[in-house]
């Protein structure tokens, strides 16, 4: 009887979860929010791949050949100075997407209004309609999220 006990428990505990999405959608979670990683670094990281590509640049020409010792390594230490500002600025405020953030990505990428990713996941509370509306509702739900698309990284450059 307590097997039965443990069994219903963990039933209950995993109830308020919802259904759980289908394995291609969870993928593709995962893919906007590598998308979206990129988009909140690229953002910042410009400046410093510019100065790098500058620097780069600089170095090729032959610039630093012709100078004075002193000035090159004082130019080299202007450089190094300025590329570790560009990266405080960029990465001091950088936060990880969350997952209601790709969600909110694939939707609006998708052009699905009314969050259909987290309605999808919902369950219906205990007594508050009809079980046969709710499972309408549930493949309504299921055949807009045939429409997911990816989207496209938008920097904001």
């Amino acid at each position: 009887m307590s097997g039965n006990t443990t069994r219903d428990a963990n039933k209950t505990a995993l109830a308020p979860a919802g259904r759980v999405l289908p394995r291609s959608i969870t993928r593709r979670i995962g893919l906007a929010r590598a998308l979206l990683v990129w988009e909140r670094l690229w953002a910042g990281l410009w400046t410093a791949a510019a100065l790098t590509g500058l620097f780069v640049a600089t170095a090729l020409l032959g610039t630093f050949s012709a100078l004075p010792l002193a000035v090159h390594w004082g130019l080299l230490g202007a450089f190094s100075f300025l590329l570790a500002i560009a990266l405080w600025n960029s990465l001091h405020g950088f936060r990880w997407p969350d997952r209601d953030a790709a969600l909110a990505h694939l939707e609006q990428a998708s052009g699905l209004a009314h969050q259909p990713l987290s309605a999808y996941e919902d369950i219906p509370a205990q007594g508050s309609g009809d079980p046969v509306l709710w499972q309408a509702h549930q493949s309504w739900i299921a055949t807009r999220l045939k429409k997911l698309k990816l989207g496209f990284v938008t920097p904001g450059l």
